[in-house]
């Protein structure tokens, strides 16, 4: 496991095999300690790793990355992927969005599309959720 410093907090990634790049962005929950003992997704991961270098990290305020007081703004959640993406030493990768990591994906690969090969998304709603008793973003 590999931690990188995030502006002043901790972000907690990983990386498997080799090949072509593949970034994971997840969803509300993750740990990429823990991801390993999902059997879907252990095996789902590693099968991208055949064919790809898959970097796996948990979100700001997640898993084993630095908490958090509040949800970050998707320009801080986009800088973040983007920080990974620097810290693994990839220029270019296959964005895999899940959850509510897929309109972090999604903004990734239109404020960024030179750093983007592809994008997959999993589950995933073109924008992040909105609260109808608030003007922010649940969560």
């Amino acid at each position: 496991m590999h931690s990188r410093n995030l502006r002043p907090l901790r972000a907690s990634a990983s990386r498997q095999a080799e090949g072509g790049e593949d970034v994971n962005i997840p969803g509300f929950v993750s740990n990429v300690e823990m991801v390993w003992e999902q059997p879907q997704l252990a095996h789902f991961l590693a099968r991208a790793a055949r064919e790809f270098r898959v970097i796996i990290f948990d979100r700001r305020g997640v898993g084993l990355s630095d908490r958090t007081l509040e949800r970050p703004s998707m320009a801080t959640a986009v800088s973040d992927v983007l920080a990974v993406l620097d810290a693994a030493g990839s220029k270019r990768a296959v964005v895999f969005g899940a959850s509510e990591g897929g309109p972090v994906a999604i903004q990734l690969c239109c404020a960024h599309p030179r750093r983007v090969a592809g994008l997959c998304l999993y589950a995933a709603l073109p924008s992040a959720p909105r609260c109808s008793h608030t003007s922010t973003t649940c969560g």
